[in-house]
C-alpha cells in the first residue's frame, strides 16, 4: 500500500460529505472551535475509547463546511505504513496531493501520537515552520510528560473524561425532568459509568476486555513488563478499594511482590487513567507523600464489569473527583474524621447519600469559617 493510499482511506471527506457514527459531545467540540484560532497543539488525552477518535471525526464533519475539505489531514498513527515515516514526509505529501502551498493552513489530527517515533520533535518543527494547526490525541501519558518537555509553551492539554451523567441521559435516550426517573437513572449511571460503548451496549465484557486492552498494550508493551498477571491482580485490589485508603506496603504484602514493584505499577496504571491516586491534605509534604493515599477509578464502570459489585457511596465520590481533579483534591483524615475532597482553590467536597455525622459538621464549619466554599454532593440534582 502506497502512502498516497493510506491518506486517502483516512480522509473521505477530502471526496464527499462525511457523516460520522456515534453521538457527538458537544461539551468538547466547542472547546475543540475554541482552540481553532490557536496556534499552539491541542493535544486530547484521556483512558483508552473514551471516544477521543469519535470526537476527532466529528470536529471534522463540523469542519468541512466551513474549511476547504482538502486542508483538513487525520492520521491514525497505530497504521504500520505510517510508523515507516517521519510526520514531515507525511505532512509533505499531504500537501502535494492536494496542491496545497506552504503558504496555505492546513488542519491536521493525530490519532495515537504515541505510536510514532521521535513524534513530539517533529511537532515541534512542523509548529515552528508549517502554517499549521494540530490536534493531537493520546490514550496514555506513559512518559508524554516527559516528551511534551520538547513542546513547552507551544500546546494545551485537554482531559476527554467519561461522559457526564447528562451526556449519559442522551447516550441512553432517556428524556425526562420527573425526578424519580432521574433518580433511578443516576443510580444506573453509579453503576454503568461513562465510557460511551459501554453506555450503548451495557455488555460488561467489554470493559473487561477494555482493561485487558490497557494492561497488555498500553502498559505491558511500552514499559516492558515480564509479570502482567501481578499488575493484574494489582489493578482487581485497586479496583475493590475504590474510595478507600491504601498502602504501598499493605498491597506488597498481599500480592507477594516488593514495594518498590507495586510504586512503578501503580505509577503505570495511572499513567493510563486506569486508575488515580489522591493524597492526603497536611502541612508537612513528607506527611502528604506518606500518609496512605485514595484510590479513584479512570470510570466507576469498571468496578461492577470486573468484580460483580459496586458501593454507590465510593461510586459517587469517584464521580465527584473526576469531575474536580484538575483541581488537585486532596483527602482529609484527623482524629478519625473523614471529609472526601479539599481543593488549593478553598473548595471542600463531601458526598453524601445519607446524613453528616456531627464530627464532619464540625470539621466542615471549621474550614467554612476560613473562607472556604463548601459542597455537600448528594445525588443527581448536583450532575444535572
Amino acid at each position: 500500500m502506497e502512502l498516497k493510499e493510506v491518506l486517502e482511506n483516512y480522509n473521505p471527506h477530502w471526496f464527499s460529505e462525511v457523516k460520522p457514527k456515534g453521538i457527538p459531545r458537544q461539551r468538547y467540540l466547542k472547546v475543540l472551535e475554541k482552540e481553532l484560532k490557536e496556534k499552539r497543539i491541542t493535544f486530547l488525552v484521556g483512558l483508552r475509547r473514551i471516544g477521543k477518535t469519535t470526537l476527532l471525526k466529528h470536529f471534522i464533519s463540523f469542519l468541512q463546511h466551513s474549511i476547504e475539505p482538502t486542508r483538513i489531514l487525520y492520521l491514525s498513527l497505530d497504521h504500520p505504513l505510517l510508523q515507516k515515516h517521519n510526520l514531515g514526509d507525511v505532512i509533505r505529501e499531504f500537501r502535494k496531493m492536494n496542491e496545497i502551498s506552504r503558504k496555505e493552513k492546513v488542519y491536521v489530527f493525530l490519532d495515537e501520537i504515541m505510536y510514532v517515533e521521535n513524534a513530539f520533535q517533529w511537532l515541534k518543527v512542523l509548529h515552528d515552520s508549517e502554517n499549521i494547526k494540530i490536534y493531537a490525541t493520546s490514550s496514555s501519558s506513559l512518559n508524554l510528560k516527559d516528551k511534551k518537555a520538547f513542546l513547552t509553551g507551544r500546546h494545551i492539554t485537554i482531559r476527554v473524561k467519561p461522559l457526564s451523567f447528562s451526556e449519559y441521559l442522551i447516550f441512553r435516550g432517556k428524556k425526562t425532568k420527573e425526578p424519580h426517573l432521574l433518580e433511578r437513572y443516576f443510580e444506573e449511571y453509579l453503576r454503568d459509568g461513562g465510557i460511551p460503548e459501554y453506555v450503548l451496549s451495557r455488555d460488561a465484557s467489554y470493559l473487561v476486555g477494555l482493561a485487558e486492552d490497557i494492561i497488555a498494550r498500553d502498559i505491558g508493551s511500552q514499559a516492558n513488563i515480564s509479570n502482567l498477571l501481578k499488575l493484574k491482580e494489582l489493578f482487581l485490589l485497586l479496583v475493590s478499594h475504590t474510595g478507600k485508603m491504601i498502602t504501598y506496603s499493605k498491597l506488597s504484602k498481599l500480592l507477594g511482590i516488593k514495594q518498590e514493584t507495586v510504586e512503578q505499577y501503580i505509577s503505570y496504571l495511572t499513567s493510563s487513567e486506569l486508575v488515580h491516586l489522591v493524597y492526603r491534605w497536611a502541612k508537612s509534604f513528607n506527611e502528604r507523600v506518606y500518609s496512605p493515599k485514595k484510590v479513584y477509578l479512570g470510570d466507576v464502570g469498571f468496578r461492577y464489569a470486573l468484580t460483580g459489585k459496586y458501593s454507590s457511596g465510593s461510586n459517587l465520590e469517584n464521580l465527584v473527583f473526576l469531575d474536580i481533579m484538575e483541581k488537585e483534591p486532596f483527602y482529609y483524615f484527623e482524629k478519625g474524621v473523614e471529609i472526601d475532597f479539599i481543593t488549593k482553590s478553598k473548595e471542600v467536597f463531601e458526598c453524601k447519600l445519607r446524613e453528616i455525622n456531627e464530627n464532619q459538621k464540625r470539621v466542615l464549619e471549621k474550614f467554612k469559617r476560613r473562607g472556604y466554599k463548601i459542597h455537600i454532593v448528594r445525588g443527581y440534582r448536583d450532575f444535572i
